[in-house]
C-alpha cells in the first residue's frame, strides 16, 4: 500500500510540512471528549516514527506540558530533525510589568523548554499572547533578538488567543515587526475570525509563517449534534449547515475541515493532534485532497457569517 506523504512548502528560509503534530495529545488529556488518557510511550513513539515517515517535520509543544511523566524530549529523540514549534505561555501579569520581570519569565521558560526537550535551541518559539495582555512591541522584541542572537532559539512568533479585529487591531504593531516570523493562530470552518478581520489577509502581507491551530474546533467538528452537550447546543445549526455543504460536496466533513484551511492563501501549516497511527494516517490522507471550489470555499464563508460571537469566543 502506498504510503501518503504531507506536502513540504518553503517559507522565510524554511521547509515546513503542511501539517504540524500537535505533542499535547501524547502528553496530556486533550479536546472537549475530556477523560482521554494519554498513550503509552511505546505507543507515543509510534505515532512520532509515523509522522516522520509520511513526511512531518513540524512538531509543536508548549513549555507548560514539557515535563509531564513521559518527557518529550525522550519521545521526540527518535524523530530526525523535528522542527520544535514551541509555545511559551507568558502570562498576562508579565506583560503588564514589562522590563526585567517580563525578560526573567520569558528565559525561565524557555531554558525549561530547553532542559525538558534535551535541545540546545528551539526551532521556532511563539510568545502566547493573552486576550487581556498588553505586551510592549520594542522591548519584546529586543529580548527576542537577544534570544536568538545567544543561540537559545531560532526564530520567534507569537500565539495569538483569537483572530478577531479587535486582537489584531490591538496587536498589530507587534505583529508588525520582523522579528516576529511566525504567527500560531486558531482558525476553522467555525471559526473564520481571522479572516473575516482582515488578519490572514496582514499576515500574508507582512510574510508570516502561519500555523493554523483547532482545525476541528477542539473535537466540536466531529460531535453528533443531536447528542451535543447543553453548553454545545447552539452550535447545531451551524455544523448542519457544514455537514450539508460537505455532502454537496462528497467529501466528509473532517476533509473539508482541512481543505478549506488549505484553501486559505497565507496559511502554511495546519496542527493536528492524535494518540494512535490511526487516526494519523487519516490526517495525512485528508491533507493530500485538492482543495474545495472556489463556489464552496464561498459557501462556507457566508454560511458561517451569523454564527453569534459568543460562541465563537468559547472555541479559542
Amino acid at each position: 500500500m502506498r504510503r501518503h506523504r504531507v506536502r513540504t512548502i518553503k517559507a522565510n528560509g524554511l521547509e515546513l510540512s503542511a501539517l504540524t503534530l500537535d505533542t499535547a495529545p501524547l502528553v496530556a488529556p486533550y479536546g472537549i471528549p475530556a477523560g482521554m488518557a494519554p498513550s503509552d510511550e511505546t505507543a507515543c513513539k509510534a505515532v512520532l516514527a509515523e509522522a516522520a515517515a509520511c513526511g512531518i517535520v513540524c512538531f509543536e509543544t508548549q513549555d507548560a506540558i514539557t515535563e509531564p511523566c513521559r518527557p518529550l524530549g525522550r519521545l521526540l529523540s527518535s524523530v530526525p530533525k523535528p522542527l520544535i514549534v514551541c509555545r511559551i505561555a507568558v502570562r498576562t501579569a508579565d506583560y503588564a510589568g514589562g522590563g526585567e520581570g517580563l525578560e526573567r519569565s520569558v528565559r525561565l521558560r524557555v531554558e525549561r523548554a530547553l532542559g525538558s526537550l534535551n535541545v540546545g535551541r528551539l526551532p521556532i518559539a511563539l510568545l502566547h499572547v493573552p486576550d487581556r495582555a498588553d505586551p510592549p512591541p520594542q522591548p519584546l522584541a529586543d529580548l527576542m533578538r537577544r534570544l536568538i542572537a545567544e543561540g537559545m532559539i531560532g526564530r520567534a512568533g507569537l500565539s495569538l488567543e483569537a483572530g478577531d479585529g479587535e486582537t489584531m487591531r490591538k496587536l498589530r504593531p507587534l505583529v508588525g515587526l520582523d522579528v516576529f516570523e511566525a504567527v500560531h493562530v486558531p482558525v476553522s470552518l467555525l471559526d473564520q475570525r481571522l479572516i473575516r478581520s482582515g488578519g490572514l489577509g496582514l499576515l500574508r502581507k507582512t510574510g508570516k509563517i502561519v500555523f493554523a491551530r483547532n482545525v476541528f474546533a477542539g473535537g466540536l467538528l466531529v460531535l453528533n449534534t443531536r447528542k451535543l452537550p447543553a453548553h454545545l447546543r447552539e452550535w447545531g445549526g451551524p455544523l448542519d449547515r457544514l455537514r450539508d455543504i460537505a455532502e454537496e460536496e462528497g467529501v466528509p466533513l473532517a476533509q473539508l475541515a482541512l481543505s478549506f484551511l488549505y484553501g486559505l492563501e497565507g496559511i502554511h501549516s495546519v496542527v493536528v493532534g492524535t494518540e494512535t497511527t490511526v487516526q494519523l494516517l487519516e490526517w495525512v490522507s485528508l491533507a493530500e485532497r485538492p482543495a474545495p471550489s472556489d463556489r464552496t470555499m464561498s459557501d462556507i464563508v457566508r454560511t458561517m457569517a451569523d454564527v453569534p460571537r459568543r460562541l465563537l469566543n468559547a472555541l479559542s
